[in-house]
């Protein structure tokens, strides 16, 4: 029999909180590290996605870590994780 077929898991699509606390998106894990990047949503700004029980600041789901250097991060003298 041929080996079953390994069908990609779609990506995730986050929410996060805008600067007036309204609920923007969906967008996905680039679309979040560019708008972090950009300085439109920082450290505490709360996201979400279908596989979290609550809300979270985007520093405490590992999602900044997994995108190499921010340029926000460098610009503030905060080190960040590749």
């Amino acid at each position: 029999a041929p080996p079953p077929v390994e069908v990609p898991k779609p990506p995730t699509e986050w929410y996060y909180m805008d600067w007036n606390n309204a609920q923007q998106g969906p967008t996905t894990d680039a679309g979040l590290r560019s708008f972090y990047d950009m300085g439109d949503i920082h450290d505490f700004t709360y996201v979400w996605n279908e596989t979290m029980t609550e809300w979270k600041p985007i520093r405490d789901t590992g999602l900044l870590n997994a995108g190499g250097t921010s340029v926000v991060a460098a610009m503030h003298g905060t080190h960040a994780y590749c």
